[in-house]
C-alpha cells in the first residue's frame, strides 16, 4: 500500500512536470515543486523496497537430492486456538488447540452460536497442553445448569469450591470429549468438569495428570517464576487415576491409524453421539 502511494506521487509529479513544461514552452526551467513530488515518491518506493528486502528470508530445502530455494516474507500469523466443522448428522466437531489467552471462552461461545442446529458436540482436547485456569471453567459453564465444577486446594488446608452458574448455561446436547496422554492442565480441567457433572463422555487415552494450578510471577529482569499455587480435584473420584482422567472408552490411536488417516477415536465419538440422540 505504501509503495503504491510512492508510485502514485512519482507519477503525478512527472505528469505535472511534463504538462507544465509543454504549456510554458520553457524546457530549461525545472519547477522545484514538481521535482519535490517526484523525489518524495521515489524515496517512498526506495524505502518500501528496503523494508520488503529486510523482511524476506531465503530457505534452502533438500528434496530428493535437490536443493530448492524459497523466498519467504516474514509476517505475524494469527492462528485460531479453536476451530469447528459440521460432521454427519449435524454433529459439531470442535478442535481446541490451546486454552491460553483471554479470548478462548468468547471464541468457544461464538462457535456454539454459529451452529444453532447442532445435534451434539465432539470436543477434541488431544494434544492440548492447557492454558489459563479460568478458561476451562467459563467454557464448561456454557454446558452446565448447576453442579459442583471443581475444588481448588491451597496450602494450609484452605479450599475453594466452584459451582456452575445457571445464568451462563446455553447448550444441552450430547457431548463427547477426546483426550490423550498429552491432554494436560487446563484442558484436563475442562474435560474433568464436564465428566464430573455427567455432561460428557470421555474417549481416548488417559490424560497427562498435571493436577496443579500455577501462576507466573513476573521478575524485574523480564523473566518470571512459574509457581505452583494449588492443586485441584473433582467430587467424583472415580473419573481420575492418580490425577489423570480415565476415559469411559479407552481407545488407543496407533501409528498405523495416524498414517492411514484413520481416526478411530473420532469414529467412536460420532457413534456415541448418534446413540445418545436416538435414546
Amino acid at each position: 500500500m505504501i509503495k503504491k502511494i510512492g508510485y502514485i506521487l512519482s507519477g503525478i509529479g512527472i505528469a505535472s512536470f511534463l504538462i507544465h513544461t509543454i504549456l510554458t514552452f520553457d524546457f530549461h526551467k525545472i519547477d522545484i515543486f514538481y521535482s519535490l513530488i517526484v523525489f518524495v515518491g521515489s524515496l517512498i518506493i526506495f524505502f518500501s523496497d528496503i523494508k520488503y528486502i529486510m523482511n524476506v528470508i531465503k530457505i534452502d530445502i533438500l528434496r530428493k537430492n535437490e536443493i530448492l530455494t524459497f523466498s519467504v516474507l516474514k509476517k505475524i500469523i494469527t492462528v485460531s486456538k479453536i476451530t469447528a466443522e459440521s460432521l454427519e448428522d449435524d454433529i459439531v466437531f470442535i478442535s481446541v488447540y490451546s486454552l491460553m489467552g483471554d479470548y478462548a471462552p468468547n471464541e468457544f461461545k461464538k462457535i456454539l452460536n454459529n451452529y444453532p442446529d447442532a445435534k451434539g458436540y465432539i470436543i477434541d482436547l488431544r494434544g492440548n497442553a492447557g492454558g489459563l485456569f479460568l478458561n476451562p471453567v467459563y467454557i464448561a459453564d456454557l454446558f452446565l445448569n448447576s453442579g459442583d465444577m471443581i475444588t481448588i486446594n491451597y496450602r494450609g488446608g484452605r479450599e475453594i469450591k466452584v459451582y456452575a452458574d445457571p445464568a451462563v448455561f446455553t447448550k444441552n446436547k450430547p457431548i463427547v470429549v477426546l483426550i490423550d496422554n498429552n491432554t494436560a492442565s487446563a484442558s484436563e480441567i475442562l474435560a474433568g468438569i464436564l465428566r464430573n457433572n455427567n455432561r460428557a463422555i470421555l474417549v481416548g487415552e488417559k490424560s497427562y495428570g498435571k493436577n496443579t494450578i500455577q501462576q507466573i510471577i513476573p521478575m524485574p529482569n523480564k523473566t518470571g517464576i512459574n509457581l505452583t499455587m494449588a492443586t485441584y480435584n473433582f467430587s467424583n473420584k472415580n473419573i481420575t487415576d492418580n490425577g489423570s482422567l480415565r476415559p469411559d472408552f479407552v481407545i488407543p490411536l496407533e501409528k498405523k491409524d495416524i498414517k492411514n488417516h484413520n481416526d478411530v477415536q473420532l469414529k467412536k465419538a460420532i457413534e456415541i453421539v448418534k446413540k445418545l440422540n436416538k435414546a
